[in-house]
């Protein structure tokens, strides 16, 4: 079973007040060069694609890494900060996701460990 096959994989999560697609569709993958890519995000579109042949371990870190991507968007980082701002963006993006993902947490915990 692949990963767009898992039942529990919540088929959308939150990020601020955006509300994203998990596409398992090749042709929202649309890699930016000739390098493979597991994940790509697009605020405007609302998508967070993702290869579908990748353990799970790896799907949820590249959930999590695209779902950053897309809070830091909102947030507007700067290309060069201070190690303490960045940690404390990255706090408040975690906490953000966590609170307003709860199924995707369940499936996180379950998922992050291999199995």
């Amino acid at each position: 079973m692949g990963i767009a096959d898992d039942q529990y994989l919540p088929r959308y999560v939150t990020v601020c007040h955006r509300r994203f697609t998990l596409s398992f569709d090749p042709k929202d993958l649309i890699p930016p060069d000739e390098d493979p890519i597991h994940g790509v995000s697009d605020w405007d579109t609302g998508i967070i694609a993702l290869s579908g042949d990748m353990p799970k371990d790896l799907a949820a870190e590249i959930i999590v890494h695209e779902m950053l991507h897309q809070y830091l968007e909102v947030v507007k980082m700067p290309d060069k900060v201070e190690e303490e701002m960045s940690v404390t963006v990255c706090a408040r993006a975690f906490c953000s996701i966590i609170k307003q993902n709860p199924e995707l947490m369940e499936w996180l915990k379950r998922n992050l460990d291999g199995q």
